[in-house]
């Protein structure tokens, strides 16, 4: 999953089991927009949920994975990595789609998602830049 989130953290990176136990209007959301790459924001009950979705891939090589939160006065910037799979390596050949799911706590901070870098992880169109 990533690295520990700290108290005064702005987003909650949820672990399948905790994803599991989500209210099914939250689970159908994921399941539909986890197909579709980029960044995906959903408000329910007063709870922002965001989906970062690297989208459709041919193997369990592709993995996103949560690295930490840098906030600034305004802004809460989301580190993720997105790892493709070792050149040589063998994989089963299934279909996935990488996603993090964060709860986001009303903190009045825009959020960003960034890789580790700094740079956007998506374009606008949600590709790779």
């Amino acid at each position: 999953m990533g690295k520990e989130q700290s108290r005064g953290s702005v987003v909650q990176c949820l672990s399948s089991k905790e994803e599991k136990a989500l209210p099914g209007a939250i689970r159908k959301w994921v399941a539909e927009k986890k197909q579709e790459r980029g960044v995906h924001l959903l408000e329910h009950e007063d709870t922002q949920w965001v989906l970062v979705a690297a989208g459709i891939k041919p193997n369990p090589g592709h993995q996103l994975i949560y690295e930490g939160e840098e906030n600034r006065e305004d802004h809460c910037y989301v580190k993720v990595s997105e790892i493709k799979p070792e050149p040589g390596r063998m994989y089963p050949q299934i279909i996935v789609y990488p996603y993090l799911l964060l709860k986001k706590k009303d903190s009045g901070k825009t959020l960003k998602v960034r890789t580790v870098e700094r740079k956007p992880l998506f374009d606008e169109d949600g590709n790779k830049d």
